[in-house]
């Protein structure tokens, strides 16, 4: 088992709070282990930081690690280059439920359904919360760390719904798609943008199959493909009469 290892520079500790400043995206605030390193990255001392229950050691490895720089050089990311991180060594405790999608490093990562598209509400694959409105009627609202991955399922959906009634004006660039693969990736593995960039698992096509399971997109067809056919059964009969 491998992940990943974060090294802040010119500093003896690191807290909660200035944890969640750096927004990495492979540390949970709420689990991680850390050590004062004298030399990492860069040449200066600083900190190394790692997800709870990591194997091995926390130093500094120059010609055994691979490692990349963080926005502004705040922290560096890095890991073991003989043993580069994978799905297995980076899956969150917990599982929204998709698809497998193979990506680029030849593994199959497990991608959430947010949005299913014979659906306007968020579905049951996202946690949801169970609780009461003001006229006392049972609710199920989808769990607030989970509504921005809805919101963008959504985005993306309504994309595939222009391109498909040819409407130029509703476009995604390939940098907002490639937020949303981070964000869908990110709800079941500790990932962001930067660990995905350096692992250089997306393309612009694993881009695009990743967003088409969090809109379920071959489940669309098939229900298509079944209405489709009944139709053509139903012309059939007619004629037949």
């Amino acid at each position: 088992m491998s992940g990943f290892l974060y090294f802040v520079p010119n500093t003896q500790a690191v807290g909660d709070a200035a944890l969640r400043r750096l927004s990495i995206g492979g540390i949970d605030p709420r689990h991680y282990e850390q050590g004062q390193c004298m030399t990492g990255p860069g040449g200066g001392s600083g900190v190394m930081i790692r997800a709870s229950g990591g194997k091995g050691g926390m130093g500094y490895n120059e010609k055994a690690q691979t490692w990349v720089p963080g926005p502004g050089k705040r922290y560096w990311l890095g890991y073991e280059t003989a043993l580069r991180p994978g799905p297995a060594d980076l899956e969150r405790d917990r599982r929204i439920l998709g698809e497998d999608v193979e990506l680029e490093d030849g593994n199959l990562w497990h991608v959430p359904k947010a949005r299913l598209s014979v659906c306007d509400t968020p579905p049951l694959t996202l946690p949801h919360v169970y609780g009461v409105d003001a006229d006392g009627n049972a609710t199920e609202v989808v769990r607030q760390d989970c509504m921005a991955l809805w919101e963008a399922a959504s985005e993306y959906w309504a994309v595939l719904c222009a391109l498909a009634e040819k409407d130029a004006e509703v476009t995604m660039s390939y940098d907002r798609q490639f937020e949303i693969v981070c964000m869908a990736l990110g709800a079941n593995y500790r990932v962001g943008p930067l660990e995905v960039r350096a692992l250089e698992i997306v393309s612009t096509d694993k881009a695009s199959d990743v967003c088409d399971v969090l809109v379920d997109l071959r489940g669309f067809k098939a229900v298509m493909a079944g209405l489709a056919d009944e139709e053509s059964s139903a012309e059939g009969n007619a004629a037949g009469t």
